[in-house]
C-alpha cells in the first residue's frame, strides 16, 4: 500500500480584496490510513450567488462525507462502465446532501434584506417566494480518491482535474463540460446535475494508481491561453513535481502556497484554490525524465516564441514595404496596398500585387467569398446616384415644359360669354392686329362676330352663334379678319399680303362681300 501526502490551499483573489468580498473558494485534504481524498469547490462570484462562499464548503464537506461512506461499502467491478456507473450514483449522493445541507442552513438563516438587495429583479421575486434558494449558494466541485483497489475523480462544473501518471506523462482523465466556456459554468445548484456526472474510476491491479493528482479552481487555469491550456498546466506540474523530488514535502508546500498567493493577486485576480495528492517516493522516481521532458518542452516553447517573434517581425516590414509602395506610386489607399502586400511572407512585385490585391489573402490559400458589407454599399452607392439622375431629368423636364409654355407651344382656349363652349382663341398677327383702315365699322363688327366675340344683326335673326358659322366656314374667318398662324411659313406671309392688298382696293366691298358670305354660311 502506497503512502500518500498531501494538501491544500484557497487565497482570496485580489479583485475581491478590493471589493471586499470573502474567498468564494475552498479546498481540503484528507488522509485517513487506506483512504485519501482531495476536493475543491469555487463559488459563484455573480451577486446572484450571495451564499456561494458557504456554497463551496457546504459541497467539499458533502464530497469527503459521501466519498468515506461510499468506500466502506463499494467493490469495484471489474466492467469499467459498470464503474462509471456506480461513481455517478456517488456524485448524485453528494448533490442529494448538498441540497439538504443547504436547504437547513437557509430555515436557520433566511435571507437577509442586505442581501437580497445584491441580486437582480428576477432572483429577488424568486428568492421572496422562497424559490431555488440554492442557487444564492451556486458552486463547482472537483473530488479525487484513492483507495487501496481503485482510485475515482468526478467533477461538476469547470476547473481542471490533472494526473502525473505512475510512467510519467500527464492527462487529465475526466471528461471536460462542454457547457463550460468564459464566465459561464455548471453548477451544484443546476437541477439537472445529477444527470450528468463527469467520472472516472480505475483499478490499480489494471494500473499503478497516479504518481500525483492535481485539483484546481479556474484562478490558476484561466491564467494560461485556452487552445494550450492543458501544455501550461502540465508544465507548471511538472515543475511542482520536481520541486517535491528535490526540496521535501514540507519545502514544496511553502513555495507552492506563494505560488497560489500570486496567481490570486498578480494574475487574473480570482479566488484561487489547489489541492495536491503526492506520493513523494514515485515523484523522486520520476524526477530524471520529468526533467528531461520539462527540458525540452521549454525548448520547444522557446522555438515556438522565436519562431512567433520572426512571423510578427516579417508583418512588420511587410508593412513597412507597403507603406513604401504606397509614397512611391502615390496610392490613396494603404490598406489595400497593406493587404496586397501579404503575398506569403514574400515580398512582391507590381506583377504580383494586382493578384494579392485582387485574392485579398496569402499565396496558397483558398479564396474567400466576399463580405457582404461591399456589396451592401455598392448597392447604396448606386441607388444615390441613380436617384440624383433622376431629380436631374425631371428638373430638366419641367425647365422645358416652362420654356415650351412661354412661347405658345401650348394652344390656349377660351370659353365665350354666351354660348359657353370652348373654341379656338383669337389669333391676331402683329401684322395685322388692327383692321383695314378702310373697313367700315358695320363690316367690322360682323367680322368680330364671324371670330366669336359678337354676332350680326343677320346671324342674330338667324338664331346660329358666331362659333358655329366660323365652324361651317372656315374661309369665313380667314376673310373676316382672323389671324394666320402665329409662325407663318413664307408663302403663307405672302399670300396673306396679297389679301391685304385686295381688301384695301375693294373697300367697303370687300367688307360687303364678306358680310354676304358669313350670311350665307348662316343660312
Amino acid at each position: 500500500m502506497k503512502h500518500y501526502q498531501g494538501f491544500a490551499w484557497r487565497v482570496v483573489g485580489g479583485s475581491h480584496e478590493k471589493a471586499n468580498k470573502p474567498c468564494q473558494d475552498f479546498a481540503e485534504f484528507r488522509a485517513d490510513g487506506a483512504l485519501t481524498i482531495a476536493a475543491v469547490s469555487d463559488g459563484h462570484g455573480e451577486a446572484n450567488c450571495f451564499r456561494s462562499d458557504k456554497g463551496a464548503r457546504f459541497a467539499v464537506d458533502c464530497a469527503v462525507v459521501a466519498i468515506q461512506e461510499f468506500v466502506e461499502r463499494y467493490q469495484p467491478e471489474a466492467d469499467e462502465p459498470a464503474r462509471e456507473r456506480t461513481i455517478g450514483n456517488l456524485v448524485r449522493r453528494v448533490a442529494q446532501l448538498w441540497q439538504e445541507k443547504v436547504k437547513a442552513h437557509y430555515e436557520d438563516l433566511p435571507f437577509t434584506v442586505e442581501e437580497l438587495s445584491l441580486c437582480d429583479e428576477k432572483h429577488r421575486r424568486r428568492f421572496e417566494k422562497g424559490e431555488e434558494q440554492n442557487k444564492a449558494y451556486g458552486a463547482t466541485l472537483i473530488a479525487a480518491a484513492v483507495a487501496g483497489a481503485y482510485w475515482f475523480g468526478f467533477h461538476v462544473g469547470d476547473g481542471r482535474l490533472t494526473v502525473l501518471r505512475h510512467d510519467g506523462t500527464f492527462a487529465q482523465p475526466v471528461p471536460w463540460d462542454e457547457s463550460c466556456f468564459l464566465n459561464i459554468t455548471t453548477s451544484i445548484c443546476d437541477m439537472d446535475a445529477n444527470d450528468r456526472p463527469r467520472v472516472h474510476c480505475a483499478l490499480t491491479a489494471e494500473a499503478p494508481p497516479p504518481a500525483a493528482i492535481f485539483l484546481c479552481s479556474d484562478g490558476i487555469d484561466d491564467n494560461y491561453p485556452v487552445e494550450d491550456n492543458e501544455r501550461h498546466l502540465y508544465r507548471l506540474y511538472a515543475k511542482m513535481a520536481l520541486t517535491f523530488a528535490a526540496d521535501g514535502f514540507d519545502s514544496a508546500c511553502a513555495q507552492i502556497e506563494g505560488l497560489c498567493k500570486r496567481f490570486a493577486r498578480e494574475g487574473k485576480g480570482d479566488d484561487t484554490s489547489l489541492a495536491v495528492i503526492v506520493d513523494m517516493e514515485r515523484l523522486r522516481e520520476l524526477a530524471p525524465n520529468l526533467k528531461t521532458w520539462l527540458e525540452r518542452e521549454e525548448r520547444e516553447q522557446e522555438q515556438a516564441a522565436r519562431e512567433r517573434d520572426a512571423r510578427e517581425q516579417a508583418a512588420r516590414e511587410r508593412e513597412q514595404e507597403a507603406a513604401r509602395i504606397c509614397e512611391t506610386q502615390g496610392q490613396a489607399k494603404k490598406p489595400a496596398a497593406e493587404e496586397a502586400a501579404q503575398g506569403g511572407g514574400k515580398p512582391w512585385n507590381g506583377e504580383e500585387a494586382p493578384k494579392a490585391r485582387k485574392m485579398g489573402q496569402k499565396a496558397g490559400q483558398k479564396p474567400t467569398p466576399a463580405s457582404p458589407a461591399p456589396k451592401k454599399a455598392r448597392r447604396a452607392r448606386f441607388l444615390n446616384i441613380a436617384a440624383k439622375l433622376l431629380v436631374v431629368i425631371a428638373v430638366i423636364a419641367v425647365i422645358a415644359a416652362l420654356v415650351a409654355w412661354a412661347f405658345g407651344a401650348f394652344p390656349h382656349w377660351r370659353v365665350p360669354r354666351e354660348s359657353g363652349q370652348k373654341t379656338a382663341p383669337d389669333k391676331v398677327s402683329p401684322r395685322t392686329s388692327a383692321p383695314a383702315p378702310d373697313a367700315s365699322p358695320p363690316a367690322q363688327k360682323e367680322a368680330g362676330g364671324a371670330l366669336g366675340y359678337s354676332q350680326s344683326p343677320a346671324r342674330e335673326q338667324a338664331g346660329v352663334s358666331g362659333s358655329a358659322s366660323a365652324d361651317a366656314d372656315p374661309s369665313a374667318e380667314k376673310d373676316a379678319g382672323g389671324a394666320p398662324d402665329p409662325h407663318p411659313s413664307p408663302a403663307q406671309e405672302r399670300e396673306e399680303e396679297e389679301r391685304e392688298g385686295e381688301r384695301n382696293e375693294k373697300g367697303d366691298g370687300a367688307a360687303d362681300q364678306d358680310k354676304t358670305i358669313f350670311s350665307e354660311g348662316a343660312g
